[in-house]
């Protein structure tokens, strides 16, 4: 799965060229939907080629940048493995591809931007989170937002502590995986670690134990590094605390599940999780709605759409509440501070409210997006300021 980190969303914020194709589009994982996947991307394509004729440029300029999706057609690998929804981005000089953990509406756009509006829930501070699952046997690190959870491919992390020990320790490893060797009897293995690491006493199964989480941990944080998600613990009750001890992920909860992950489903896995997150994610929103409320009118929040472009790109926004499925197309000028906003779509129009929210995020700003009824009043946005 290629997910996409703070800094490529960056990355494709800055891009400003014409013209930038978006192409979002639902996927699947298993069953009969996956073979019509790739039909589904043709289709796409297909719009995507149209709208570019009808910008004038030429052949050879459209076959140039839709190539990279054309070129993911015919390869069954790529639809084989897929997540909840994939998303291209193509210009004349690059191409971004992600499999992500979130389910998209099928959309072809054509702008001077890469349109990135429908990640925000990947960004947003209401429901994204990682689920780190302790176990002997294996480790794992999910992705994981209210609706959804993908297992990510994790690299230079031992798949359990057998496999960790195959290097940590050859010969103990034998001992583990052969039932031989000295160091105590076997019949006073402590019940703790199951059986595993026999032929060594409590206090160096706990050693090599507390080592093995060490060295997942420090795989973890290359995952986690660039992240601002919540992360909670999915695992026996004795391996937690030692997790802990090595944990260096400022995010991670307090709460945790003390279920052995091995005996759950993915379904299981991420209910149970969610259970204990979702109280995080509602705290910290009802802080911020609180605050927004009270600061109204003190020059330090705002519900003009106008002043809400202008601050976010300033990155004075600390919080913004955006309403659900609204669309404000018009465009920023930020060299002459000039914003316009547009009746209906024309050529440079981008959608404001899309360009406030990455604005929010890239500044380290939490955003919202909820139901209409949810907002703090009668506007599609809503703005906390941090001066």
């Amino acid at each position: 799965m290629e997910l996409l980190d703070i800094n490529e969303l960056k990355s494709l914020a800055g891009i400003k060229k014409e013209p930038c194709i978006s192409i979002y589009m639902p996927t699947h994982r298993v069953g009969r939907e996956v073979e019509q996947d790739p039909i589904r991307l043709k289709n796409l394509l297909r719009d995507a080629d149209r709208k570019l004729e009808e910008l004038g440029l030429r052949r050879k300029q459209i076959d140039s940048m839709l190539e990279p999706g054309e070129k993911l057609l015919g390869s069954a690998e790529f639809w084989n493995h897929q997540s909840d929804g994939l998303a291209l981005f193509l210009s004349q000089d690059e191409s971004h591809i992600h499999r992500l953990p979130l389910s998209f509406e099928e959309a072809a756009i054509v702008s001077h931007r890469y349109h990135l509006k429908r990640l925000l829930p990947l960004y947003a501070n209401d429901g994204r989170f990682f689920i780190l699952a302790l176990s002997q046997k294996r480790t794992r690190l999910f992705d994981a937002t209210r609706h959804s959870i993908y297992e990510y491919e994790l690299e230079d992390i031992p798949a359990s502590f057998e496999d960790f020990m195959k290097f940590e320790d050859p010969e103990k490893q034998l001992q583990y995986h052969t039932g031989t060797g000295g160091g105590g009897e076997s019949g006073k293995r402590s019940a703790m670690y199951h059986g595993h690491g026999v032929g060594m006493d409590d206090a160096e199964k706990k050693e090599y134990i507390s080592r093995f989480f060490k060295t997942v941990e420090n795989g973890i944080d290359k995952v986690t590094a660039e992240h601002q998600e919540p992360l909670i613990l999915v695992g026996l009750e004795h391996y937690i605390p030692m997790y802990r001890e090595a944990n260096h992920y400022a995010k991670l909860l307090e709460s945790d599940v003390r279920k052995n992950p091995d005996d759950l489903s993915e379904a299981e896995l991420h209910d149970l999780a969610w259970k204990e997150v979702k109280p995080y994610f509602e705290r910290d929103r009802e802080g911020y709605f609180k605050k927004y409320k009270e600061s109204l009118g003190t020059g330090k929040a705002s519900n003009n759409m106008e002043e809400i472009i202008k601050a976010a790109y300033a990155r004075r926004v600390d919080c913004l509440f955006l309403e659900k499925g609204r669309h404000i197309l018009g465009s920023y000028d930020p060299d002459n501070d000039k914003l316009v906003v547009y009746e209906k779509e024309e050529p440079g129009a981008e959608d404001l409210l899309d360009f406030a929210a990455i604005q929010t995020i890239l500044a380290g700003g939490a955003v919202y997006m909820m139901e209409e009824d949810e907002m703090p009043d009668d506007n599609p946005a809503a703005a906390l300021y941090r001066y």
